[in-house]
């Protein structure tokens, strides 16, 4: 058993302490703004989360590209799950361990999607459904002899979709049947009705709104609603059509073509126009599915990056992530914690609101690193502070760190780096490791950490790093030690202190400075 003791200092001389009679390693906050991306660029981290309250990335655990080439992401809350339709596998991310768990074999085309706390598998190929908690949705096989038995079995050629509250929705278009699936696993139970058909081969569009279903019927050029509404399109909607990202309930469903982005009622079919091309040919190109959140409606087309923001009694946000771009860009709108951000996934740009920002390449690279598989080295851009002219460079010192065999650590690096005139904004700013096969290493927490995970057999690897105060580097060394399942110290904790104004709150992380030699995450 140990002991931690925070001391806040409150303005007017009083002074409290509380105490935690249990010790762990840190783990990230959960509830920390994060929306997480994806970015298909060689350079930087594939799978990454922004927090959009402080407008940076702040996350970027490791990924076995040669089992999730080319990942795509799903996420409500601290559930993240990352699947690869290159690679048929899915793999759950460990969010506070900042580590991505051993991939898992998916079906071919499969569909993965998360709402509320539970999550679905889809495999087209034989109709199979698997309904489970979202907390372990990237944790079991879905393929091959060892697969989890699914939930239950619907229509090949299904459309499926979870809403934004956990229920599944299953269409099958040659019969005309919708299946509203709740519970998990073996509990799984499904209510069916009878709905028009659609025709043609293709699996049809399907989102949930609420409760109510919405089906895009692209032969008719008209959306089926789970109420029993057939709702025709105007024709500046029918050109590569596609539907609104699950949301909440509401009157209206988003739909976004080549030529516009509209609000379509659900109750009468009125159409809402929010946004026409104005461009010389009258299109901006392949549409991204929009967002409706928060009573905003978020739309992006691939030509040029172009996005639209419109909210009730504000001005609209509008602009183009790159005028210049001769080829349409790969885009998705993320959303996670009620907020919403459009993430380029060619190069890792950012476009967020509240307030509205165009996050470019770097920010990605400066948070989350660069890794380069030949030569296990990972760099980052160098801060800037041109106001401070003091002459001396920072120093480092050499430390040790742990982790256990199999998982990933995060070790802050800044705490070991003096700037002697304690004026320069320090960042590391490249990383490696001694041996390539030692394992792989980024850089974290807008460079000031390193995030490493071992490989082979080793009982100890030494990190390089370098660190920067804008003008001047350094370089540094810290030793991981590798520790198995069963090895076990207590933590060493250290006392915390905090200064707040008398009559309000402040809020301590006890855990920051304490360490914990195996490396494991705290509880």
């Amino acid at each position: 058993m140990a002991l931690g003791v925070v001391v806040l200092l409150l303005a007017g001389g009083v002074t409290l302490a509380a105490q935690s009679d249990t010790y762990h390693a840190t783990k990230f906050e959960l509830h920390d703004s994060g929306i997480w991306g994806t970015r298909q660029s060689d350079a930087g981290a594939p799978v990454g989360r922004l927090n959009a309250e402080i407008q940076s990335g702040d996350m970027a655990p490791p990924v076995d590209t040669s089992k999730l080439a080319d990942p795509e992401v799903v996420q409500n809350d601290a559930n993240v799950v990352v699947y690869s339709h290159a690679t048929n596998m899915v793999a759950q991310v460990a969010v506070a361990e900042s580590r991505v768990q051993a991939a898992q074999p998916l079906p071919a085309d499969a569909y993965v999607g998360i709402g509320g706390t539970r999550g679905a598998v889809f495999s087209p190929g034989s109709g199979s459904l698997w309904v489970a908690d979202a907390s372990a949705l990237g944790s079991q096989s879905y393929a091959g002899s060892d697969a989890t038995r699914p939930s239950l079995t619907v229509g090949r050629r299904s459309g499926v979709v979870v809403g934004t509250d956990g229920t599944t929705f299953a269409y099958e278009p040659t019969a005309g049947l919708l299946e509203t699936i709740s519970g998990t696993g073996a509990r799984t139970r499904a209510a069916k009705k009878s709905l028009p058909r659609v025709a043609g081969l293709a699996t049809p569009q399907v989102t949930a709104v609420g409760r109510v279903v919405v089906i895009l019927d692209a032969t008719k050029h008209a959306l089926l609603t789970s109420s029993g509404h057939t709702i025709p399109l105007p024709s500046y909607l029918s050109d590569s059509t596609v539907l609104q990202q699950p949301g909440n309930a509401s009157d209206t469903v988003l739909v976004a073509s080549t030529q516009a982005l509209a609000t379509v009622s659900l109750h009468d079919g009125r159409v809402g126009l929010i946004s026409r091309a104005a461009a010389a040919d009258g299109s901006y190109g392949p549409p991204v599915a929009p967002v409706a959140l928060g009573g905003c409606a978020y739309g992006a087309w691939s030509l040029h990056g172009r996005y639209v923001q419109v909210c009730p009694n504000r001005k609209p946000v509008s602009g183009v992530i790159d005028a210049n771009a001769t080829s349409p860009l790969p885009m998705a709108w993320r959303v996670n914690r009620g907020r919403a951000a459009l993430n380029d996934q060619l190069d890792g740009t950012w476009v967020t609101f509240d307030p509205r920002a165009v996050l470019d390449p770097s920010s990605w690279l400066s948070a989350f690193g660069g890794v380069h598989q030949n030569n296990s080295q990972t760099s980052s851009r160098n801060p800037r502070n041109a106001d401070c002219k003091d002459p001396r460079g920072p120093t480092t010192t050499a430390f040790d760190a742990g982790v256990r065999v199999g998982a990933s650590v995060v070790i802050p690096v800044i705490p070991h780096v003096v700037d002697p005139s304690h004026c320069h904004v320090l960042a590391v700013v490249a990383a490696s490791t001694d041996v390539v096969s030692a394992g792989t290493v980024a850089i974290a927490d807008e460079g000031r950490s390193l995030l490493f995970t071992p490989a082979g057999n080793q009982n100890a690897v030494l990190l390089n790093y370098t660190v920067s105060d804008g003008e001047r580097e350094t370089a540094g060394k810290v030793t991981v030690h590798v520790y198995g399942p069963t090895d076990e110290t207590a933590p060493v904790l250290n006392r915390d202190a905090a200064t707040v104004q008398r009559g309000h709150a402040v809020t301590v992380n006890v855990l920051a400075n304490d360490s914990d030699r195996e490396g494991d995450p705290i509880r």
